[in-house]
């Protein structure tokens, strides 16, 4: 089973850029923003068995760049503190999976990645004369993957891209 082979990762930075709006009413705001963003992470399985029926250690390095659509809700206090949350819509755009085995065995692997996405943000920002920085936690409600192949061997798995962001912006 998959989750037997899989071993726990280091996390790894990435980064966003993009504009957002944001548009005050009855005391609350909607922040619509329009993010280019660039993640990687690390995949590393343990005791896989390859081609040649030898157990080995695949190791790889996921990057995806997405094209991220948050739609953020939140309220504002003391004109410079506020809290937000809301659904984040994610458009996959390229994939890149670079592998470096452990062993001097070859074993494959593939993702079949979706290209579209649902989760949910939730933080807090500041907002300081013209900057804007914004710390929040990205869940994701469904799995990116449809599943992995590694080698010969078809695996279901349930990659939920779960996140911490920090942005620093500038407001116009």
């Amino acid at each position: 089973e998959l989750a037997d082979l899989l071993e726990e990762t280091d996390p790894t930075l990435g980064y966003q850029m993009g504009l957002f709006a944001r548009v005050s009413l009855l005391g609350i705001y909607i922040q619509p923003e329009v993010l280019f963003s660039n993640a990687k992470s690390e995949i590393k399985f343990t005791d896989v068995l390859d081609e040649n029926a030898e157990l080995v250690d695949v190791v790889g390095e996921v990057k995806l760049n997405k094209l991220d659509v948050p739609v953020m809700f939140g309220k504002r206090f003391l004109k410079i503190f506020r809290v937000n949350a809301g659904p984040v819509f994610t458009l996959l755009l390229s994939q890149d999976i670079k592998q470096d085995n452990i062993s001097d065995s070859y074993t494959d692997i593939e993702a079949n990645y979706k290209n579209a996405t649902v989760g949910a943000q939730l933080g807090a920002g500041l907002d300081l004369s013209i900057l804007t920085i914004d710390f929040r936690y990205e869940m994701g409600l469904q799995s990116i993957s449809d599943g992995l192949t590694i080698g010969e061997t078809e695996f279901a798995a349930d990659q939920r891209l779960n996140q911490f962001l920090v942005s620093v912006g500038i407001k116009f």
